[in-house]
């Protein structure tokens, strides 16, 4: 069930503009398998959308973040750096607008269907990657099940281009707060450039899943993620046992 909040800047933005806003968050919505129930709209400087959604979990299916096992494979549903490429865009460096496409693609698409690709495994913890960043989220799992991750940054999947805009200065204003954080729980080795650890901690918009299962069922289950749409869905690393106050690191080392 969910409620929209519609914030318009007037008279920038037409009834037509508005109108295909509303028909975009009612098809996600359906897509989704939910059903809108009503909403607000006001006056605003800048254009804001969003939803309030309220929902009921079975509680014998949910997926965690306190159950991840020491040898299990950690796999990664979508690309990082959406975000950034249209961040780039909005300030007018992208060369053609076609560049933009594989970000929104990726943004369009929910989770959903990666998520029903899972459901046959064994996922013994999950998290969506958002706002605090690929480290931080992982750094949750780590946390609550008393582990560390250990990801190989080289495999993690990142969309064309957005490190390119990184190096150029683009990026989120969270990015630092999101690094410096959780700085003092993860470990990147001296090959991991500054720039590709800014990747890491970005924000991510609509990112994908990031869980942990069992290394055995990690191949099919990534076949099955790609089945589904997310071509780019992979194993990225492992989980291993929790060591002092280390619970992320990244090396380029790992035997996956």
């Amino acid at each position: 069930m969910c409620v929209n909040l519609l914030a318009i800047p007037q008279p920038l933005l037409g009834s037509d503009t508005v109108t295909r806003i509303l028909g975009g968050v009612t098809q996600k919505i359906m897509e989704a398998g939910a059903f809108l129930v009503g909403g607000h709209s006001i006056r605003s400087r800048d254009l804001l959308c969003g939803l309030a959604v309220i929902g009921l979990v079975n509680v014998e299916k949910m997926w965690r973040k306190n159950q991840s096992r020491v040898g299990d494979a950690i796999v990664l549903t979508k690309p990082l750096g959406a975000g950034v490429v249209l961040s780039a865009h909005v300030a007018g460096m992208l060369e053609n607008d076609a560049e933009m496409d594989p970000s929104l693609a990726c943004i369009r698409r929910l989770n959903r269907a990666a998520t029903e690709a899972l459901c046959p495994f064994h996922v013994h913890a999950a998290t969506d990657v958002s706002g605090f960043g690929l480290v931080h989220h992982a750094a949750d799992i780590a946390r609550h099940s008393a582990v560390s991750l250990i990801f190989d940054w080289e495999r993690i999947p990142i969309l064309e281009g957005a490190l390119n805009y990184m190096e150029k200065g683009v990026r989120s204003s969270l990015t630092e707060t999101n690094r410096r954080h959780i700085h003092h729980e993860v470990r990147y080795p001296p090959s991991c450039s500054p720039t590709v650890q800014d990747m890491l901690n970005e924000p991510q918009t609509n990112g994908g899943l990031l869980v942990t299962l069992p290394w055995e069922e990690a191949g099919e289950a990534v076949r099955r993620l790609h089945g589904s749409g997310e071509r780019d869905a992979c194993v990225v690393g492992r989980v291993a046992p929790f060591e002092n106050d280390f619970k992320i690191g990244f090396s380029s080392l790992i035997n996956l």
